[in-house]
This record gives C-alpha cells, sequence and structure tokens, in this order.
C-alpha cells in the first residue's frame, strides 16, 4: 500500500512542476512558439496554418487509420483462445481457426515433433495426389 502512496506523491510533485512551467516558466509561449500560433510579426496564426495546423488534422486521421489497420490485423493474426496476444501460426478445423503452439487443442500445450511434421507433410502431399507421395493406408 506504501508504494501507491509514493506513485501519488511522485505524479503530484510532477504536476505541480508542470504548472509551474506552464504558467510562469514560459511553457504557454514554448508551445504557441512550437506549434507556429506565435511567430513574431508576420500577422496572427500566420505561422500556424502554414506549419504545424496545415498537417495536424490529417495526421491526426492518417495516424488513426494506421492504429486501426494494425489493430485489425492483429486480431487477424492473434491466437484464437480469448486474451492470447500470440500470433496464431498453427490452424485448427480446417483452417478456420489459428492457435499458437501453446492453445492448439491437438498439441496440448507442446509444439510438434519434427515427426509430426513430415508426416503431416506426407499426409498432405498424398491427399492432392503429388506423384512422390502415395496414401499409406
Amino acid at each position: 500500500m506504501k508504494r501507491w502512496w509514493v506513485l501519488f506523491a511522485v505524479l503530484a510533485a510532477a504536476c505541480f512542476a508542470f504548472g509551474l512551467w506552464w504558467d510562469a516558466g514560459g511553457g504557454q509561449h514554448w508551445l504557441a512558439y512550437q506549434t507556429g500560433t506565435y511567430c513574431g510579426t508576420t500577422g496572427t496564426r500566420y505561422c500556424y496554418w502554414s506549419g504545424f495546423g496545415s498537417v495536424f488534422p490529417w495526421v491526426a486521421f492518417s495516424m488513426g487509420g494506421i492504429f486501426a489497420g494494425l489493430a485489425v490485423g492483429l486480431r487477424k493474426v492473434n491466437c484464437h483462445q480469448p486474451g492470447c496476444p500470440r500470433i496464431g501460426r498453427y490452424p485448427d478445423a480446417g483452417g478456420s481457426f489459428h492457435y499458437c503452439g501453446k492453445h492448439h487443442p491437438g498439441w496440448e500445450g507442446k509444439h510438434p515433433s519434427q515427426e509430426h511434421r513430415d508426416r503431416m507433410h506426407h499426409l498432405h502431399m498424398a491427399a492432392i495426389g503429388h506423384p512422390d507421395h502415395k496414401a499409406d493406408h
């Protein structure tokens, strides 16, 4: 419980220091200068629209689209087990589900051995009718 109070005290001190810097230390002036809102005698808001303002809204939309695309892509490739963040590299149920090596239902938490992978490859090649692989009965 003591660690939470220490964390709270550090955050409170950081917020207080930021407030002092923002009001009395020139933080507002720094932000206005960096974004182009204040740039001297060129006119009101000229530097903002020719610099930061002309890019900022579009950057927000673009980054939102990029992050949404990454989230959808990650959701598609991650393990089908709820709450598992691993990449689902191993298909199950005819490719409908993808699981990580830990959650694949046929492997019981262990990755398949080389012999298993070779046998599955042989069965697959026989199923598609490859001439070098004959079906074993």
